[in-house]
C-alpha cells in the first residue's frame, strides 16, 4: 500500500537526496553517479567516497520503482587485516544510515512478507599499491505514478535548464487532444 503523504520525486531530486546524505556526513568526502566503469577510473578521487550506479527503474501498474545499488569505498595501504575490519564497519554504518534517510523521505520497497529487505554486500579491489574496501547496498524504493501527463515535463518546465521559454503558445495547442 503506499503512503499518501508521500510526495512524488524526479530523478533529479532522487540525485539531491544522495548528494545531501553526502553533505551532512562527516566521513564521506566525494559523492559521484554513472556507469560501474567510473567508479574507481579517476585516481584524484577523494576518499571515502559513496557512488551511485544508475538505478533501475520500473513500472508496474500504477508504481514507479527505483532500483539502486550504492557503493561506499575507501582506500588504504596500511595494515591490511586491522584497517579492513574498521573500514568495513563505517562503511556498513554508512550504508545502513543511508537506507533509513530514505525511509524517511520515500517508501522503500518491503517484500511480500512485509519485511524490508536491503543487501549489504562487501568488495574489495586492487589499485597498485592502494586496496579499495567498501561495501555494496542493494535497495529500492517506489511512489506512485497514476500516468498523468501532470507527473511529465511540459509546457512551461525548462527540463534542459536553457532559460528559453517554450517554442510554442497556448493558442497552438488544441484543447481536444487532451480531453479523456
Amino acid at each position: 500500500m503506499m503512503n499518501d503523504d508521500i510526495q512524488y520525486l524526479t530523478f533529479k531530486e532522487i540525485i539531491g537526496l544522495f548528494q545531501k546524505f553526502t553533505d551532512e556526513s562527516f566521513f564521506i568526502k566525494s559523492f559521484n553517479y554513472g556507469e560501474e566503469t567510473e567508479v574507481t577510473r579517476n585516481k584524484n578521487l577523494d576518499y571515502p567516497r559513496m557512488f551511485l550506479y544508475y538505478p533501475l527503474i520500473e513500472y508496474i501498474n500504477s508504481e514507479q520503482r527505483y532500483s539502486f545499488v550504492v557503493n561506499f569505498l575507501d582506500r588504504t595501504n596500511e595494515n591490511i587485516t586491522v584497517n579492513r575490519t574498521n573500514i568495513l564497519t563505517k562503511l556498513i554504518q554508512l550504508a545502513e544510515a543511508l537506507v533509513m534517510r530514505f525511509e524517511e523521505k520515500t517508501e522503500l520497497v518491503y517484500e511480500e512478507d512485509n519485511n524490508m529487505k536491503f543487501e549489504i554486500v562487501p568488495i574489495e579491489e586492487e589499485k597498485g599499491d592502494d586496496r579499495c574496501y567498501g561495501v555494496t547496498l542493494h535497495f529500492s524504493i517506489r511512489q506512485q505514478w497514476d500516468w498523468s501527463l501532470c507527473q511529465l515535463p511540459f509546457e512551461d518546465d525548462d527540463i534542459l535548464n536553457t532559460g528559453k521559454e517554450p517554442n510554442y503558445t497556448e493558442d497552438e495547442i488544441d484543447e481536444e487532444d487532451f480531453d479523456d
